[in-house]
């Protein structure tokens, strides 16, 4: 039900302030959560961003943001959202790739 995805997103939460080895892990659970079962893309988009902007180190949950941005056909936002994980992780593979794709 709606309540149980709900009180699954507060406990995802809950552990990303908690443990923040996992913080991956537990983004990319909360991204599947609100996109594919919440169906709220307004919600994937808040608690990308929140996420980014609380774990500024975590490379993973930009590459997320970046990648649902690309996904969904929002190229601007996808482009800005690679760029600054390049500015972050330079070696990033999967920027460099992904922005050389959306650039054509």
């Amino acid at each position: 039900s709606m309540k149980d995805y709900k009180k699954a997103e507060e406990e995802y939460l809950k552990a990303a302030a908690i443990d923040n080895q996992n913080l991956d892990t537990i983004y990319g659970e909360l991204y599947e959560l609100e996109r594919f079962f919440l169906k709220d893309p307004a919600r994937t988009e808040a608690i990308l961003i929140e996420g980014v902007s609380t774990y500024p180190k975590e490379t993973n949950i930009l590459a997320q943001l970046a990648f649902y941005y690309r996904d969904i056909g929002q190229t601007q936002k996808a482009i800005d959202r690679y760029e600054e994980l390049l500015g972050k992780y330079p070696e990033s593979i999967v920027a460099k790739q992904a922005l050389a794709e959306l650039r054509k």
